[in-house]
């Protein structure tokens, strides 16, 4: 099981608050986003992989994890997306109906900070898609002038995509033959863990 959780606190940032529900329409088409920093959790059989990594620019961080399962989806054979500061990478690599997940710090020294992951891939869009979803409502029921905010409307695109990718069958990784067991060597050891 895999979920993305997105820090909540924001909303009870009354500097947050007061700026976002003062954006008038022309405003908010421009708005940033930059400044609205929280955590986003990233849990994987219900261990936050991410805990600890700190807090980074919320609407940002969940648009690049966005952007980056759209690219899979497009059959790109690798994407990333800065998930804390440092910066945090996680870089995602289908694996057939699965995707490797890796979560890394490129912060002095770099290092990896959970490795091997093999996650559903249709459970992590999922999973990113309801993450998305909930910062958008969030914000919309904040300030309805956010609708026109150009990032809250590429996210809201990178929404529908993922929706109907989620609704299609994962193409075979070309790895991928009949006669070979699900499985993967975990980063930094030896043993092969079959899934």
């Amino acid at each position: 099981m895999i979920r993305i959780r997105p820090g909540r606190s924001w909303r009870h940032n009354p500097g947050y608050l007061g700026e976002l529900r003062a954006l008038t329409a022309p405003r908010a088409r421009s708005y940033g986003f930059g400044g609205i920093l929280d955590v986003v959790g990233l849990e994987v059989d219900g261990v936050d992989i991410a805990a600890g990594v700190g807090e980074t620019p919320l609407l940002h961080t969940l648009d690049e994890l966005t952007q980056a399962l759209i690219q899979l989806c497009e059959g790109a054979g690798a994407a990333q997306a800065t998930v804390g500061p440092g910066p945090t990478e996680v870089v995602l690599e289908p694996r057939g109906a699965d995707v490797l997940l890796t979560l890394c710090t490129l912060r002095t020294p770099s290092r990896v900070l959970a490795g091997g992951l093999l996650v559903d891939a249709s459970r992590l869009r999922t999973a990113a898609l309801h993450a998305a979803r909930g910062v958008l409502r969030d914000l919309l029921d904040i300030s309805p002038a956010l609708s026109e905010a150009r990032l809250l409307r590429r996210l809201g695109r990178a929404c529908a995509l993922l929706a109907r990718a989620s609704q299609k069958q994962a193409a075979p990784w070309p790895g991928d033959t009949a006669a070979a067991t699900p499985g993967f060597v975990a980063r930094g050891g030896k043993a092969k863990v079959t899934c």
